[in-house]
């Protein structure tokens, strides 16, 4: 019975991390980040007010506004909001300076690689905290993520280095790979990394 439940569990947020993708706007906010070119910053003119806001506690459009140190970068935070449905904190970190503007992307075979290990290591239950840790790890690569947020769920997105626009997924305690299927374009595969399971594949586009 407890396996059936978990199973149920897995399937659920199989769908939640593929409804996430359809509306979180990776792809426009990726292309709004990269269009943008930071200023080179004169050390001697770092004198702008931020109200208190450190570098790297930058979570939400508000407080990206904040930090901003000239219209050009309001502006440029504007367009990524515009086109994405959370919050593009990759993007808008690249855009305020945070991370540079070629910041590398994790690959697949890194997240793999990253998420192994410390499983192995790991012996208690997975829990949120635990997915935290993978995240630190991801982000020493990836920069941060390219979306976080949702309605009651939260979830952090990368979108990898990968030409199909395969991405990982972290929410509820899983780690969740999504790509397309090699044999169906138009689906999606799910694989739990924490246990390597392949999950119930669902299609890339909302049914009309």
């Amino acid at each position: 019975m407890e396996e059936g439940v978990h199973s149920v569990k897995k399937k659920w947020i199989s769908a939640l991390v593929c409804g996430a993708l359809l509306v979180s706007g990776l792809s426009a906010a990726y292309a709004a980040g990269l269009f943008y070119k930071p200023e080179r910053k004169d050390p001697q003119q770092e004198t702008n007010d931020h109200s208190g806001i450190q570098p790297g506690l930058v979570d939400s459009y508000e407080t990206a506004m904040l930090m901003a140190a000239n219209e050009e970068q309001k502006e440029a935070i504007a367009r990524i909001k515009a086109s994405s449905f959370f919050f593009s904190e990759r993007a808008v970190k690249i855009v305020l300076g945070e991370l540079p503007a070629h910041q590398p992307r994790m690959t697949e075979a890194q997240a793999r690689k990253i998420v192994s290990t410390l499983v192995a290591a790991h012996t208690n239950e997975h829990t949120e905290d635990f997915t935290s840790t993978i995240m630190k790890e991801f982000n020493r690569i990836h920069g941060a993520p390219d979306s976080v947020g949702g309605s009651g769920i939260h979830r952090s997105i990368y979108t990898l280095n990968e030409a199909s626009g395969s991405s990982i997924t972290l929410m509820l305690g899983m780690v969740t790979l999504s790509k397309p299927d090699p044999n169906h374009p138009d689906r999606l595969i799910s694989v739990d990394l924490l246990t390597n399971e392949v999950l119930t594949p669902r299609p890339t586009a909302s049914p009309a």
